[in-house]
């Protein structure tokens, strides 16, 4: 049987026994402490949805609603988890990012 276990978990693990730096596959990675993440916006996803679901519920027929693919992906780093890595992101990076966060939440010494 498999056990689910949640992302901020599987994170805080990866955080504590990895020196290698990480990349995540959803945007909100970074936010859980991982250096970077490039993926797609859930939120994003979720507003867009919500903009299909109010086409149907004003009586377009779903058959003539077009499937997007999200070809815009976000980009976020986490500074902290640069810091503990050696590592420094360029500010020319930094500008692109859609998000930096500037700590790694189990560290709760440090949130604020």
């Amino acid at each position: 049987m498999l056990i689910p276990v949640p992302a901020p978990v599987v994170a805080d693990w990866t955080i504590r026994n990895n020196i290698l730096p990480e990349i995540g596959f959803v945007a909100t990675d970074a936010e859980e402490g991982l250096l970077a993440a490039v993926g797609v916006s859930y939120y994003k996803i979720g507003i867009y949805a919500g903009v299909i679901g109010g086409e149907i519920l004003g009586g377009a027929s779903p058959a003539t609603i077009t499937i997007i693919d999200p070809k815009v992906t976000d980009v976020t780093f986490n500074l902290e988890r640069a810091e503990m890595l050696g590592i420094i992101i360029p500010a020319t990076e930094l500008a692109y990012a859609t998000a930096v966060f500037h700590y790694v939440p189990f560290l709760s010494s440090r949130q604020g």
